[in-house]
């Protein structure tokens, strides 16, 4: 799901570069739904910190994201770096500019977790970003490909049924796809 997003990345040294065209299918009244713009957030600064933490796991505790009230830009770039990678926790910055002026700024947490005996291998994200360039984009509005049904929608209830395309590598929902519900 993540790659049919269309955020690439492209490490840079102690940094990530991410890039993303928002294409119509990630557009709400013609601004980029914000769920894309937390997978790139999240996306960057959780490579970064997977990296500073191999071979711990490490899961995002927290996330903000600010963004300039504008319409859609023809191109968003992110540049991720690690603000701070203690024993136990890790801060990450991702700054998004759009058409080449500010669009929005985020601040990323992530828990480090130490491998347990047993646990699966952790994803290769070098080899995973590369094959990213191969997958087909969305044909249909994000809220729809990920199979959001609304319940109730006077008491905003939703659900969504969980498939391995919407999990992380932990096996829970992944963040991106908490902020579409």
């Amino acid at each position: 799901m993540y790659a049919r997003i269309g955020v690439h990345l492209a490490p840079e040294g102690a940094n990530e570069v991410l890039d993303l065209v928002p294409r119509p299918e990630l557009l709400v009244h013609g601004c980029v739904r914000i769920s894309a713009l937390v997978l790139m957030v999240d996306m960057g600064g959780g490579f970064l910190a997977h990296r500073a933490a191999s071979p711990d796991w490490t899961f995002t505790s927290d996330l903000s994201l600010r963004v300039t009230a504008r319409s859609a830009p023809s191109r968003i770039v992110g540049r991720a770096r690690v603000l701070r990678a203690g024993r136990g926790t890790m801060m990450t910055e991702v700054v998004l500019r759009g058409d080449d002026e500010l669009f929005g700024l985020a601040y990323a947490g992530f828990n480090r977790q130490a491998r347990r005996e047993g646990d699966h291998p952790n994803p290769d994200i070098d080899e995973a970003s590369r094959r990213w360039g191969r997958y087909t984009p969305l044909d249909a509005p994000l809220i729809e490909t990920v199979g959001v049904h609304v319940v109730d929608a006077s008491s905003g209830q939703v659900e969504v049924v969980m498939r391995d395309e919407l999990r992380n590598p932990a096996g829970a929902l992944q963040g991106a796809m908490i902020s579409v519900v």
